[in-house]
């Protein structure tokens, strides 16, 4: 028997059940009656710097984490940084926006695997303020 195996019962045959499985930290697929495949979320640091100064962004920055159609998230920057925890594994595009701002590189790619649980993005844009003429 498994260590993280639970059993309960007997159940009469006429009883109905639903059964789900939930755990931080942790993402649970039905693979039949009983049976549960679970995935290791990850999570994604983001750490942004100018590149003049080396200081964290303002605040009104904004971090954007995306994976296709399905998944976007975003986030305000604080003191430069934010985090996206809870992530599947996968491929996920990481941009910045700041008003007047130019970035580069554009965006980020970062992929999280089965075996990859956390990330960290250090200085992963460096950014350049663009004056605007009227």
């Amino acid at each position: 028997m498994f260590s993280n195996c639970s059993q309960i019962g007997p159940f009469a045959d006429d009883t109905r059940h639903d059964l789900s499985a939930s755990k931080d930290g942790y993402a649970f697929e039905a693979t039949q009656y009983g049976t549960f495949r679970s995935k290791v979320l990850s999570s994604i640091h983001v750490n942004v710097r100018d590149q003049d100064s080396g200081r964290g962004l303002p605040d009104d920055a904004v971090v954007s984490v995306s994976a296709g159609k399905e998944f976007r998230s975003s986030a305000h920057l604080s003191n430069g940084s934010a985090a996206f925890s809870s992530l599947l594994p996968g491929e996920y595009y990481v941009k910045v926006f700041l008003k007047e701002w130019v970035f580069e590189p554009r965006h980020v790619v970062v992929a999280l695997g089965e075996d990859v649980h956390h990330r960290q993005v250090r200085s992963f844009v460096m950014g350049a303020k663009n004056s605007l003429m009227v």
